[in-house]
């Protein structure tokens, strides 16, 4: 009897596993199609413009190959063609009362003003078309932060050694047109206390070389590291590019709110002449600082097959988009003293060399 009963109950279970049953479920899309994609970021001192353009659900995206024919390149050919509202009527309001009507650009593809943003500025922004839903947008313009105590320094990459190369994979071997060098800058800045603050760290090392008589061709590289805490995020386990892993450059003050903070950090400095690194730490508003993250998160899921879709952050009201707030003052470094360093291999030895305009150094890694 017992052993009945089991065999009952293992029955049972199979048959419920085995079993299944099928449900057809909605896809509502909603009135995408009628909304309206805006970006526009106001930074005090510069020209305010705005992007508007169409949104699309996933079944009505424009046909790439309906412009493949045309001797324009094909990409911009869509966006202009397919994507762009060049008729729309946006209207920045500045502090409630200062009303300037924008017009398009057929030059940028933006919808340009002579407003010039000014610290404190509450710029509200709306754009209506017709067949579309009006979208809007409120933004403030923040205060540039400052930094102090700026140093640079010229040093060797160790990743030119093999050996430290295989077991820590650096971007030197991937970056044509990197020098066996890092420019480094480290600072230090007073976060305020007792308000939320978000920024943005941007570095640049830029390069330069005249192939032609007043053709100028630049060497540019955006990413860097650094081992600040500040820059650390668990929800990028894959980095992206050259981008490590956990890491933006990104942030906000919940580690360092009130207090002042030192960051280093270091980037490829760039092969050719007049090279330079421009830092430059963006305060920024929260609704592009959500929009940045998401963006961040977005990329290096959308060919995972696996992975939670990532819905981008959106700041427009009755659309897709954002409209935020970047400020920040660039500081400018160039090597005036030529520095340089490069890899030589004679027979078992391997070592690198560094020159400059006042002596010539040779470091030997391995025998």
């Amino acid at each position: 009897m017992k052993h009945s009963v089991i065999f009952t109950l293992l029955l049972a279970a199979v048959a419920a596993l085995t079993c299944s049953c099928e449900r057809e479920l909605d896809f509502n899309v909603g009135d995408t199609d009628r909304e309206l994609t805006v970006y526009a970021v106001a930074n005090a001192g510069a020209q305010f413009q705005a992007y508007v353009t169409r949104s699309f659900s996933t079944s009505r995206s424009p046909n790439f190959y309906q412009v493949i024919e045309t001797k324009d390149d094909m990409l911009r050919r869509v966006y202009l063609s397919s994507m762009v509202v060049k008729d729309a009527q946006v209207t920045a309001v500045v502090n409630g009362s200062d009303r300037y009507e924008m017009t398009y650009d057929t030059t940028t593809t933006s919808y340009r003003c002579a407003y010039v943003p000014r610290i404190g500025d509450e710029v509200a922004l709306t754009a209506k078309a017709q067949g579309f839903n009006d979208a809007s947008a409120v933004t403030t313009v923040l205060a540039p932060i400052e930094i102090h105590d700026l140093q640079y320094e010229i040093v060797p990459d160790q990743a030119v050694d093999p050996s430290i190369r295989d077991s820590h994979p650096g971007d030197t071997w991937r970056d044509l047109y990197g020098a066996d060098t890092v420019m480094r800058a480290t600072f230090t800045f007073h976060d305020p206390g007792g308000v939320k603050n978000y920024y943005r760290m941007r570095v640049r090392n830029i390069g330069e070389m005249e192939d032609l008589p007043g053709m100028v061709i630049y060497s540019v590289g955006d990413v860097f590291k650094s081992d600040s805490p500040v820059f650390f995020d668990r929800s990028l386990p894959v980095g992206y590019g050259l981008w490590d892993k956990n890491f933006s450059d990104v942030f906000d003050d919940h580690l360092i709110d009130g207090q002042d903070c030192s960051i280093t950090v270091s980037g490829r400095k760039r092969s050719w002449s007049k090279r330079r690194m421009i830092v430059e730490l963006q305060s920024i508003s929260p609704e592009m600082y959500y929009f940045l993250k998401s963006l961040m998160v977005y990329r290096i899921s959308v060919d995972d097959v696996y992975s939670t879709p990532v819905q981008i952050y959106s700041g427009i009201t009755n659309g897709w988009g954002v409209l935020g707030s970047v400020s920040g003052i660039p500081h400018s470094h160039r090597s005036h003293r030529f520095a340089q360093f490069f890899v030589f291999r004679h027979k078992d030895t391997l070592g690198l060399w560094q020159i400059s305009d006042k002596k010539t150094k040779r470091h030997i890694f391995r025998r």
